[in-house]
Protein backbone atom coordinates (compact mmCIF):
# COMPACT_ATOMS: atom_id res chain seq x y z
CA UNK A 1 0.00 0.00 0.00
CA UNK A 2 1.53 3.44 -1.02
CA UNK A 3 1.32 6.21 1.74
CA UNK A 4 0.50 9.55 0.33
CA UNK A 5 3.12 12.12 1.31
CA UNK A 6 2.47 14.54 4.05
CA UNK A 7 2.53 18.39 2.45
CA UNK A 8 3.20 19.55 6.04
CA UNK A 9 5.69 17.06 7.24
CA UNK A 10 8.20 17.73 3.76
CA UNK A 11 11.43 19.67 4.01
CA UNK A 12 10.29 21.66 0.78
CA UNK A 13 6.74 22.64 2.98
CA UNK A 14 9.01 23.63 5.77
CA UNK A 15 10.86 25.95 4.09
CA UNK A 16 8.58 28.96 3.97
CA UNK A 17 8.03 28.31 7.64
CA UNK A 18 11.60 28.82 8.39
CA UNK A 19 12.29 31.48 5.36
CA UNK A 20 9.48 33.35 7.04
CA UNK A 21 10.98 32.88 10.54
CA UNK A 22 14.53 33.90 9.48
CA UNK A 23 13.16 36.88 7.93
CA UNK A 24 11.36 38.05 11.00
CA UNK A 25 14.47 37.86 13.40
CA UNK A 26 15.80 40.18 10.41
CA UNK A 27 12.93 42.43 10.50
CA UNK A 28 13.25 42.20 14.14
CA UNK A 29 16.86 43.39 14.47
CA UNK A 30 16.54 45.88 12.32
CA UNK A 31 13.26 47.31 14.11
CA UNK A 32 15.42 47.42 17.59
CA UNK A 33 18.15 49.24 15.92
CA UNK A 34 16.06 51.90 14.45
CA UNK A 35 14.12 52.11 17.53
CA UNK A 36 17.33 52.01 19.98
CA UNK A 37 19.12 54.59 17.44
CA UNK A 38 20.11 57.38 19.58
CA UNK A 39 23.28 59.63 19.71
CA UNK A 40 25.02 59.29 23.07
CA UNK A 41 25.13 61.92 25.56
CA UNK A 42 28.92 61.86 26.55
CA UNK A 43 31.11 59.52 24.53
CA UNK A 44 31.56 56.79 21.87
CA UNK A 45 28.81 55.20 20.17
CA UNK A 46 29.25 52.68 16.65
CA UNK A 47 28.17 54.79 13.86
CA UNK A 48 27.60 57.63 16.32
CA UNK A 49 24.24 55.72 17.50
CA UNK A 50 24.35 52.71 19.07
CA UNK A 51 25.91 51.45 22.61
CA UNK A 52 27.25 47.76 22.92
CA UNK A 53 23.78 45.91 24.69
CA UNK A 54 21.77 47.33 21.46
CA UNK A 55 24.13 45.80 19.01
CA UNK A 56 24.47 42.22 21.14
CA UNK A 57 20.90 41.64 21.10
CA UNK A 58 20.92 42.70 17.11
CA UNK A 59 23.68 40.36 16.55
CA UNK A 60 21.42 37.90 18.35
CA UNK A 61 18.79 38.05 16.29
CA UNK A 62 20.60 37.71 13.42
CA UNK A 63 22.05 34.49 14.58
CA UNK A 64 18.40 33.44 15.37
CA UNK A 65 17.59 34.37 11.07
CA UNK A 66 20.90 31.99 10.07
CA UNK A 67 19.71 29.22 12.22
CA UNK A 68 16.07 29.48 11.27
CA UNK A 69 17.13 30.12 7.39
CA UNK A 70 19.00 25.89 7.83
CA UNK A 71 17.53 23.92 5.21
CA UNK A 72 18.09 20.59 7.67
CA UNK A 73 18.83 20.22 11.09
CA UNK A 74 22.39 18.94 9.58
CA UNK A 75 22.81 22.59 8.69
CA UNK A 76 21.87 23.96 11.63
CA UNK A 77 24.23 21.74 13.65
CA UNK A 78 27.07 22.48 11.16
CA UNK A 79 26.32 26.30 11.37
CA UNK A 80 26.12 25.61 15.44
CA UNK A 81 29.26 23.41 15.90
CA UNK A 82 31.29 26.43 13.36
CA UNK A 83 30.00 29.48 15.58
CA UNK A 84 31.09 27.48 19.04
CA UNK A 85 34.69 26.31 17.60
CA UNK A 86 35.02 30.22 16.85
CA UNK A 87 33.78 31.05 20.16
CA UNK A 88 36.40 28.65 22.18
CA UNK A 89 39.12 29.68 19.60
CA UNK A 90 38.22 33.73 20.49
CA UNK A 91 38.13 32.56 24.08
CA UNK A 92 41.36 31.08 24.25
CA UNK A 93 42.84 34.30 22.28
CA UNK A 94 41.51 36.33 25.18
CA UNK A 95 43.17 34.38 27.77
CA UNK A 96 46.08 34.64 25.86
CA UNK A 97 45.90 38.56 25.84
CA UNK A 98 44.34 38.91 29.48
CA UNK A 99 47.37 36.97 30.44
CA UNK A 100 50.31 38.74 28.42
CA UNK A 101 48.57 42.36 28.02
CA UNK A 102 45.13 43.17 29.24
CA UNK A 103 46.00 43.17 32.73
CA UNK A 104 48.20 46.05 33.36
CA UNK A 105 47.16 49.34 31.66
CA UNK A 106 49.31 50.97 29.18
CA UNK A 107 52.13 53.18 30.90
CA UNK A 108 52.24 56.84 29.13
CA UNK A 109 56.01 59.26 29.65
CA UNK A 110 55.73 60.55 33.17
CA UNK A 111 53.98 57.93 34.99
CA UNK A 112 56.96 56.12 36.32
CA UNK A 113 60.27 56.76 37.35
CA UNK A 114 62.84 57.02 34.64
CA UNK A 115 66.36 56.56 36.17
CA UNK A 116 68.67 58.45 34.23
CA UNK A 117 67.15 58.85 30.71
CA UNK A 118 67.24 60.52 27.30
CA UNK A 119 64.05 60.39 25.53
CA UNK A 120 62.75 62.45 22.25
CA UNK A 121 60.28 61.99 20.32
CA UNK A 122 56.59 63.66 19.48
CA UNK A 123 53.21 63.54 21.75
CA UNK A 124 49.87 64.95 21.47
CA UNK A 125 47.44 67.40 23.50
CA UNK A 126 45.75 65.15 26.13
CA UNK A 127 42.37 66.60 25.70
CA UNK A 128 42.27 66.87 21.96
CA UNK A 129 43.56 63.70 21.64
CA UNK A 130 40.94 62.04 24.50
CA UNK A 131 37.87 64.33 22.54
CA UNK A 132 38.87 62.62 19.08
CA UNK A 133 39.54 66.15 17.28
CA UNK A 134 42.48 66.28 14.67
CA UNK A 135 45.75 68.02 17.00
CA UNK A 136 48.93 69.29 15.89
CA UNK A 137 52.01 67.40 16.98
CA UNK A 138 54.12 68.24 20.05
CA UNK A 139 58.06 67.29 20.15
CA UNK A 140 59.30 66.57 23.52
CA UNK A 141 62.79 66.21 24.80
CA UNK A 142 62.73 64.27 28.80
CA UNK A 143 65.60 64.03 30.80
CA UNK A 144 65.62 62.49 33.99
CA UNK A 145 67.71 62.64 36.96
CA UNK A 146 69.04 59.67 38.93
CA UNK A 147 65.66 59.05 40.84
CA UNK A 148 63.68 59.12 37.88
CA UNK A 149 62.30 62.60 37.74
CA UNK A 150 61.77 65.34 35.00
CA UNK A 151 64.97 67.02 35.59
CA UNK A 152 68.53 68.27 35.07
CA UNK A 153 70.27 64.87 34.67
CA UNK A 154 72.52 65.81 37.37
CA UNK A 155 70.50 67.54 39.43
CA UNK A 156 69.10 65.29 42.43
CA UNK A 157 69.37 67.76 45.08
CA UNK A 158 68.67 71.12 45.86
CA UNK A 159 66.92 74.10 47.67
CA UNK A 160 63.64 74.24 46.64
CA UNK A 161 61.46 70.74 46.06
CA UNK A 162 58.71 71.12 43.93
CA UNK A 163 56.39 68.16 44.52
CA UNK A 164 53.37 67.65 42.49
CA UNK A 165 51.70 66.03 39.46
CA UNK A 166 51.89 66.53 35.76
CA UNK A 167 51.52 70.24 35.71
CA UNK A 168 54.90 69.93 37.49
CA UNK A 169 56.16 67.31 34.82
CA UNK A 170 54.64 69.58 31.82
CA UNK A 171 55.49 67.11 29.37
CA UNK A 172 54.32 69.66 26.44
CA UNK A 173 56.60 72.04 27.36
CA UNK A 174 60.53 72.25 26.36
CA UNK A 175 62.76 71.82 29.78
CA UNK A 176 63.47 75.29 30.26
CA UNK A 177 59.70 76.40 29.62
CA UNK A 178 58.63 74.57 32.60
CA UNK A 179 57.40 76.14 35.88
CA UNK A 180 60.11 74.63 37.88
CA UNK A 181 63.22 75.62 35.33
CA UNK A 182 61.34 79.09 35.28
CA UNK A 183 61.08 78.98 38.99
CA UNK A 184 64.85 78.22 39.40
CA UNK A 185 65.97 81.18 36.89
CA UNK A 186 64.22 83.82 38.76
CA UNK A 187 64.59 82.73 42.22
CA UNK A 188 68.21 81.98 41.45
CA UNK A 189 67.87 78.64 43.53
CA UNK A 190 68.51 75.25 42.36
CA UNK A 191 65.12 73.47 41.93
CA UNK A 192 64.58 70.09 41.90
CA UNK A 193 61.00 68.58 40.14
CA UNK A 194 59.44 65.92 42.15
CA UNK A 195 56.39 64.53 39.92
CA UNK A 196 54.93 62.37 38.36
CA UNK A 197 51.79 61.98 35.50
CA UNK A 198 48.78 61.24 37.28
CA UNK A 199 49.31 61.35 41.06
CA UNK A 200 47.57 61.91 44.07
CA UNK A 201 48.75 64.49 46.51
CA UNK A 202 49.13 61.26 48.86
CA UNK A 203 51.12 59.65 46.52
CA UNK A 204 53.64 62.65 45.09
CA UNK A 205 54.34 62.71 49.06
CA UNK A 206 55.26 59.28 48.83
CA UNK A 207 57.92 59.96 45.86
CA UNK A 208 59.41 63.06 47.63
CA UNK A 209 60.19 60.37 50.30
CA UNK A 210 61.76 58.48 47.52
CA UNK A 211 63.18 61.37 46.15
CA UNK A 212 65.05 62.49 49.10
CA UNK A 213 66.27 59.51 50.49
CA UNK A 214 69.13 60.00 52.32
CA UNK A 215 69.65 63.83 51.49
CA UNK A 216 69.89 66.54 54.20
CA UNK A 217 66.98 68.70 53.91
CA UNK A 218 67.95 71.38 56.69
CA UNK A 219 67.54 74.93 55.00
CA UNK A 220 65.48 73.62 51.98
CA UNK A 221 62.05 74.41 51.05
CA UNK A 222 59.76 72.12 49.57
CA UNK A 223 56.41 73.41 47.74
CA UNK A 224 53.73 71.03 47.40
CA UNK A 225 51.63 71.62 44.43
CA UNK A 226 47.87 70.99 44.66
CA UNK A 227 45.88 71.04 41.16
CA UNK A 228 42.15 71.94 41.94
CA UNK A 229 41.48 69.88 38.47
CA UNK A 230 41.97 66.33 39.33
CA UNK A 231 43.67 66.34 42.93
CA UNK A 232 39.94 65.54 44.67
CA UNK A 233 38.95 62.70 41.95
CA UNK A 234 42.82 61.21 42.55
CA UNK A 235 42.26 61.46 46.08
CA UNK A 236 39.76 59.28 45.78
CA UNK A 237 41.15 57.10 43.69
CA UNK A 238 43.95 56.70 46.15
CA UNK A 239 42.09 56.05 49.41
CA UNK A 240 39.72 53.84 47.51
CA UNK A 241 42.22 51.25 46.07
CA UNK A 242 42.73 48.93 48.38
CA UNK A 243 38.90 48.00 48.37
CA UNK A 244 37.96 49.68 45.20
CA UNK A 245 36.69 47.07 42.41
CA UNK A 246 38.95 46.15 39.82
CA UNK A 247 38.88 46.92 36.37
CA UNK A 248 36.34 43.93 34.83
CA UNK A 249 37.70 41.01 32.22
CA UNK A 250 35.15 42.79 29.77
CA UNK A 251 37.13 45.91 30.22
CA UNK A 252 40.32 44.61 30.29
CA UNK A 253 39.09 41.89 27.36
CA UNK A 254 40.54 42.30 23.54
CA UNK A 255 36.55 42.54 22.23
CA UNK A 256 36.29 45.66 24.68
CA UNK A 257 39.22 47.15 22.48
CA UNK A 258 38.16 46.10 19.16
CA UNK A 259 34.70 47.63 20.63
CA UNK A 260 36.37 51.33 21.88
CA UNK A 261 38.21 51.02 18.34
CA UNK A 262 35.10 50.68 16.15
CA UNK A 263 33.73 53.48 17.82
CA UNK A 264 36.69 55.54 17.69
CA UNK A 265 36.47 54.77 13.78
CA UNK A 266 32.59 55.32 13.41
CA UNK A 267 32.68 58.49 15.73
CA UNK A 268 35.76 60.11 15.96
CA UNK A 269 34.51 62.78 18.04
CA UNK A 270 33.15 62.48 21.56
CA UNK A 271 29.51 63.61 22.13
CA UNK A 272 30.62 66.03 24.74
CA UNK A 273 33.41 67.83 22.65
CA UNK A 274 31.07 70.85 21.94
CA UNK A 275 29.76 71.42 25.10
CA UNK A 276 32.74 71.48 26.65
CA UNK A 277 34.63 74.10 23.96
CA UNK A 278 34.57 77.48 24.79
CA UNK A 279 35.99 80.63 23.29
CA UNK A 280 38.89 82.47 24.41
CA UNK A 281 38.81 85.65 21.94
CA UNK A 282 39.51 83.54 18.66
CA UNK A 283 40.64 80.76 20.06
CA UNK A 284 38.60 77.34 20.94
CA UNK A 285 39.64 76.52 24.68
CA UNK A 286 38.86 72.66 25.69
CA UNK A 287 37.54 71.99 29.01
CA UNK A 288 38.38 68.04 30.02
CA UNK A 289 37.78 68.47 33.63
CA UNK A 290 34.21 69.07 35.08
CA UNK A 291 33.27 69.05 38.17
CA UNK A 292 30.03 69.33 39.67
CA UNK A 293 28.96 70.60 43.07
CA UNK A 294 27.87 67.68 45.44
CA UNK A 295 30.23 64.88 43.79
CA UNK A 296 31.59 62.35 46.01
CA UNK A 297 34.95 63.33 45.62
CA UNK A 298 34.46 66.38 47.12
CA UNK A 299 34.46 64.01 50.89
CA UNK A 300 38.23 63.63 49.52
CA UNK A 301 39.28 67.15 51.25
CA UNK A 302 39.74 66.02 54.76
CA UNK A 303 42.12 63.23 53.86
CA UNK A 304 43.96 65.59 51.41
CA UNK A 305 44.03 67.81 54.59
CA UNK A 306 45.63 65.26 56.89
CA UNK A 307 47.75 64.23 54.49
CA UNK A 308 49.34 67.72 54.44
CA UNK A 309 49.41 67.54 58.57
CA UNK A 310 51.64 64.38 58.12
CA UNK A 311 53.81 65.77 55.18
CA UNK A 312 54.58 69.49 56.96
CA UNK A 313 55.49 67.99 60.28
CA UNK A 314 57.49 65.03 58.06
CA UNK A 315 59.32 68.21 56.28
CA UNK A 316 59.97 70.13 59.54
CA UNK A 317 61.14 67.45 61.37
CA UNK A 318 64.17 66.86 58.68
CA UNK A 319 64.80 70.77 58.96
CA UNK A 320 62.72 72.08 55.55
CA UNK A 321 59.72 74.32 55.41
CA UNK A 322 56.71 73.43 53.54
CA UNK A 323 54.73 75.68 51.27
CA UNK A 324 51.35 74.69 49.16
CA UNK A 325 50.63 75.96 45.78
CA UNK A 326 47.34 75.65 44.82
CA UNK A 327 46.80 74.88 40.99
CA UNK A 328 42.92 76.03 40.08
CA UNK A 329 40.86 74.66 38.00
CA UNK A 330 41.59 75.81 34.20
CA UNK A 331 37.64 76.58 34.72
CA UNK A 332 38.10 78.48 37.41
CA UNK A 333 40.99 81.01 35.83
CA UNK A 334 39.78 80.74 31.85
CA UNK A 335 35.80 80.65 31.83
CA UNK A 336 35.30 84.05 32.61
CA UNK A 337 36.95 85.10 29.87
CA UNK A 338 35.40 82.85 27.63
CA UNK A 339 32.26 82.64 25.36
CA UNK A 340 30.33 79.17 25.55
CA UNK A 341 27.52 77.77 23.45
CA UNK A 342 24.15 77.80 24.64
CA UNK A 343 24.10 73.88 25.25
CA UNK A 344 27.67 73.88 27.28
CA UNK A 345 27.18 71.84 30.08
CA UNK A 346 29.93 73.96 32.32
CA UNK A 347 27.46 76.73 32.67
CA UNK A 348 26.90 78.02 34.91
CA UNK A 349 30.57 78.41 36.13
CA UNK A 350 29.92 78.42 39.95
CA UNK A 351 28.42 75.12 39.88
CA UNK A 352 31.29 73.62 38.22
CA UNK A 353 33.93 74.72 40.94
CA UNK A 354 35.06 72.86 44.16
CA UNK A 355 35.73 74.37 47.23
CA UNK A 356 39.45 73.29 47.56
CA UNK A 357 40.49 77.38 47.27
CA UNK A 358 38.14 78.01 50.78
CA UNK A 359 39.45 74.97 52.34
CA UNK A 360 43.34 75.36 51.66
CA UNK A 361 42.66 79.09 53.08
CA UNK A 362 40.99 78.13 56.39
CA UNK A 363 43.67 75.03 56.99
CA UNK A 364 46.43 77.82 56.36
CA UNK A 365 44.66 79.76 59.25
CA UNK A 366 44.19 77.21 61.45
CA UNK A 367 47.77 75.79 61.35
CA UNK A 368 49.47 78.88 59.74
CA UNK A 369 51.01 77.02 57.27
CA UNK A 370 52.11 78.89 54.23
CA UNK A 371 49.70 78.55 51.06
CA UNK A 372 49.77 80.44 47.44
CA UNK A 373 46.54 80.33 45.53
CA UNK A 374 47.59 80.81 41.95
CA UNK A 375 44.08 82.06 40.97
CA UNK A 376 44.82 86.24 40.77
CA UNK A 377 48.19 85.80 39.13
CA UNK A 378 46.89 83.25 36.38
CA UNK A 379 43.53 85.50 35.82
CA UNK A 380 45.50 87.98 35.83
CA UNK A 381 47.13 86.92 33.12
CA UNK A 382 44.19 85.56 31.33
CA UNK A 383 42.46 89.78 31.51
CA UNK A 384 45.79 90.70 29.95
CA UNK A 385 44.88 88.10 26.87
CA UNK A 386 47.70 85.72 27.32
CA UNK A 387 46.19 82.19 27.34
CA UNK A 388 48.14 80.43 30.34
CA UNK A 389 46.65 77.02 29.69
CA UNK A 390 47.37 74.90 25.94
CA UNK A 391 44.38 75.50 24.13
CA UNK A 392 43.84 71.69 23.64
CA UNK A 393 45.18 70.32 26.93
CA UNK A 394 44.74 70.13 30.62
CA UNK A 395 48.12 71.55 31.15
CA UNK A 396 49.90 75.12 31.42
CA UNK A 397 50.85 77.06 28.35
CA UNK A 398 54.50 78.41 28.64
CA UNK A 399 52.70 81.60 29.85
CA UNK A 400 51.01 79.84 32.35
CA UNK A 401 54.48 78.20 33.50
CA UNK A 402 55.64 81.90 33.56
CA UNK A 403 53.21 83.33 35.24
CA UNK A 404 53.13 80.93 38.56
CA UNK A 405 56.77 80.43 38.44
CA UNK A 406 56.77 84.44 38.78
CA UNK A 407 54.05 84.24 41.35
CA UNK A 408 55.84 81.83 43.37
CA UNK A 409 59.09 83.78 43.52
CA UNK A 410 57.64 86.58 44.53
CA UNK A 411 55.71 85.02 46.78
CA UNK A 412 56.76 86.46 50.50
CA UNK A 413 56.85 83.64 52.27
CA UNK A 414 59.11 82.14 49.73
CA UNK A 415 60.83 85.01 49.25
CA UNK A 416 61.61 85.32 53.26
CA UNK A 417 62.55 82.18 54.06
CA UNK A 418 65.66 82.17 55.82
CA UNK A 419 66.59 78.68 56.40
CA UNK A 420 66.14 78.48 52.46
CA UNK A 421 68.82 81.20 51.71
CA UNK A 422 71.66 79.62 54.02
CA UNK A 423 71.80 76.96 51.22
Amino acid sequence: MIRSANPGSSPRARLPVRGLAAMGAVAAAIAWLVLRAAPPPVGRAVFGLWRVPEIALAAALLVAAALAACRSRRAALRLLTAAASAALVWLAVEVVFLTCVGVAAPKILGMERLPSRVLQGETVPDTAALFGLPCRSIPFHYATNTRGYRNQPDRDAGAVYCVGDSCLVAPALAWPETPVQQLEQLSGRPCVNVALIGLSPQEAQAEFAHAVAGLDLRGCVVLQFLCEDNDLVDSARFTGAVAGPRRSLYERSLLNRLVIAVQRLTQPVVAEAGRRTALFGDTPVLFLWRHRQGDPCEQQWPNIERSLDVFRATVEARGGELGVVLIPQKLRVLGPFCRFPLDSDLLPLASHLTQMPQQLAEWSRRTGAAVLDLTDALQAAARAGQLVWLPDDTHWSAAGAATAAAAVASWRWFCSSPRSQQR
